[in-house]
């Protein structure tokens, strides 16, 4: 398990280093459609004119740049109602404030995998991308990435092919969107990112991960649905610029994803106030490889229920624990019901050089008690656990004294 972690983490650091190029490249060349500034016009709400095809006969990107360029801050965009509109480029769009895309149903679609342009532009192509500025929300409006269009079946150059990219911005909100068969993330946010609610949406199938969070203040999941996705549902890998205050995934429902629900690993950041909240899991392990390089402090996993068949949702490696958590202090694991494959030694919690952790009044059905240690990376302090189920037939673990 140790060497398996090491590598992961190695893999991650690249990964990081690539997270970090996508928002490097929306300042980069225009082959993908030039960017949305900001405009000194008035604000009103405006129509998308007629004379930008809503049939997606044709790539539309250069049109809705300069269309969107046309209006002032402080505007409501509107789209045909259920119009299909052809992004074969990517609708990058800076410094731009207080703007309501209104979607009416309206679908956002490349019909090429982005390869006519450079590698770095097809790289990044998502399909919105937005930087700086503040108060940007969509609502009502469906994308739907290129992985499903057979043209490039391994898709790893394209890996950064979002659906939303966000990057220091105060202030975005994603409400009632669809997303589908993207290359990359479902939603990838970059570091100085604030004040973001992603909320009543159903995201069903990522070849990367499901949400990117990079870095940022306040940023929160709620009342979402996300499944099929190839790697971290949630992911965290910071660069250095990439320190979070505040991370909120409350409500959701995840189905299928191969790999963890929630993981950490980049580079040595401080990470505070995390908490992961009433939560579902349909047929797929609640698996958290929360491995901090830097800071984890205040976090709440509490009330998240896994439902499923053992087969499809028992946590399945060999020792450790269903939650891997290193270098925190302030810790709370209160009222989760998860599963565990019997008999691989798996406990609830596994700590790693963290103090200030709680654990009561989970159900490890399946698991070999509530907490474990890995002190390769420091020992563990004030560590107690009360009132767990654990074991097959799953009855209640003995406590571990102290005040839980």
């Amino acid at each position: 398990m140790v060497f398996a972690s090491q590598f992961r983490r190695r893999h991650r650091v690249l990964v990081v280093l690539a997270g970090v190029a996508v928002l490097a490249a929306a300042t980069a060349g225009c082959a993908t459609g030039a960017s949305a500034p900001a405009n000194p016009g008035l604000a009103g709400t405006f129509t998308v004119p007629a004379s930008i095809p809503s049939d997606c006969s044709r790539d539309v990107t250069a049109d809705l740049l300069r269309w969107i360029a046309s209006v002032g801050d402080g505007s409501t965009l509107r789209f045909v109602p259920n119009g299909c509109y052809r992004i074969d480029g990517k609708l990058l769009i800076q410094n731009r404030n207080n703007l309501t895309f209104v979607g009416n149903g309206a679908t956002f679609k490349p019909l090429t995998d982005g390869t006519q342009f450079s590698p770095t532009d097809a790289r990044a192509r998502a399909v919105f991308f937005f930087t700086g500025g503040s108060n940007i929300t969509l609502e009502n409006l469906t994308v739907r990435g290129a992985a499903k269009l057979g043209l490039n079946p391994n898709g790893w150059s394209l890996e950064a092919q979002h659906a939303f990219a966000v990057g220091q911005t105060n202030g975005f909100h994603l409400n009632n969107i669809h997303a589908y068969d993207v290359y990359g993330d479902m939603v990838y946010i970059g570091p100085y990112t604030s004040n973001v609610l992603v909320e009543n949406s159903t995201f069903d199938g990522a070849s990367r991960m499901g949400w990117a969070v990079n870095g940022g203040t306040n940023i929160r999941f709620d009342h979402n649905l996300l499944q099929n996705v190839a790697h971290a549902m949630i992911d965290q890998e910071p660069p250095t610029t990439g320190a979070l205050d505040g991370l909120t995934v409350s409500n959701n429902t995840f189905g299928y994803g191969r790999l963890y629900f929630w993981n950490i690993s980049g580079a040595s950041v401080p990470i505070k106030n995390v908490n992961i909240v009433n939560n579902t899991f349909v047929n797929r392990p609640m698996k958290i490889q929360a491995a901090a390089f830097g800071t984890l402090t205040n976090v709440t996993i509490s009330g998240n229920v896994v439902n499923g068949p053992m087969e499809q949702t028992g946590v399945d490696q060999s020792g450790g624990g269903a939650f891997f958590i290193q270098n925190a202090t302030g810790v709370h694991v209160t009222n989760n019901r998860v599963n565990m494959t019997w008999g691989r030694n798996i406990t609830g919690v596994n700590l790693a050089h963290s103090s200030n952790v709680v654990v009561t009044g989970n159900t490890w059905n399946g698991g070999a008690g509530s907490v474990s240690y890995y002190d390769m990376w420091g020992p563990s302090s004030n560590v107690c656990w009360s009132n767990n189920l654990a074991y097959v037939p799953v009855h209640l673990e003995a406590p571990s004294g102290g005040t839980c």
